[in-house]
């Protein structure tokens, strides 16, 4: 029997399911996280480097007043393998010149620890790198979500 793969990825997400009360400062957090994210998605274009990824995603904390909490590093590419982990080389962060190429997979997070308000927040999806606009393999909402 022939059998081949079509489309078998590997794909992340990560969202926040809030319980309790859900204060502006939650919201706000929630809003740089998406704006992040959908930045990041814009540039993984073939052509783009790594380093181009990192810059959307400071920009968006810096104009929203999180510079102060975000990571270092906003994401990863993705691995075929699974064990000991999916974290593939090239990681992304800040003027990484690593050029993107089509087909390849990154898993985009956006994080957000606070240390002055004890609060984090947090948003990732996978996506494919194209010639174009990325194709996203995993979905995740925009709004919080609240228990």
């Amino acid at each position: 029997m022939n059998r081949r793969l079509h489309r078998h990825y590997h794909t992340c997400m990560m969202y926040n399911i809030l319980t309790g009360d859900v204060g502006p400062r939650h919201h706000a957090m929630n809003t740089a996280c998406a704006e992040a994210l959908d930045a990041c998605q814009q540039r993984l274009s073939a052509g783009n480097t790594v380093g181009d990824l990192f810059a959307a995603h400071d920009q968006v904390m810096q104009s929203h007043g999180f510079a102060h909490a975000a990571l270092s590093a906003c994401g990863y590419s993705v691995g075929i393998s699974y064990p000991p982990s999916w974290m593939d080389w090239p990681m992304i962060w800040k003027d990484n010149p690593q050029t993107l190429e089509a087909g390849m997979v990154f898993f985009l997070h956006m994080i957000l620890l606070d240390d002055r308000t004890g609060l984090s927040m947090c948003l990732g999806e996978t996506a494919i790198v194209t010639e174009g606009a990325c194709e996203p393999v995993s979905r995740v909402p925009r709004q919080i979500i609240q228990s």
